[in-house]
């Protein structure tokens, strides 16, 4: 087996290890920051613009199961990835 020395001062050694870990954070980010943006939660009036429906469409949606919404802190919320998904399902149901 063959040794091999290294010398490094300790600046250097630290500014080594800085630079590994921060590639490999920036390795994983995107993957968290995809995962992040899908669970985004939008309010009753957000969810009714992004989606160009009426309040009054979106709470029969809700009350009917169609969308499922969260209540937090006292506000009425909605995934935008669910409500995504569940608005396709209805658009794909009623396409001409």
């Amino acid at each position: 087996m063959e040794e091999l020395f290294i010398h490094y001062t300790k600046e250097q050694f630290r500014n080594e290890v800085k630079n590994i870990f921060a590639e490999t954070i920036r390795e994983n980010i995107p993957q968290r920051e995809t995962a992040t943006h899908e669970q985004e939660y939008l309010t009753r009036q957000e969810t009714a613009e992004k989606f160009r429906i009426s309040l009054v469409t979106l709470n029969r949606l809700t009350k009917d199961g169609t969308l499922k919404s969260y209540h937090i802190g006292g506000r009425i919320l909605y995934k935008t990835a669910e409500t995504k998904q569940a608005l396709t399902e209805i658009h794909k149901k009623y396409r001409r």
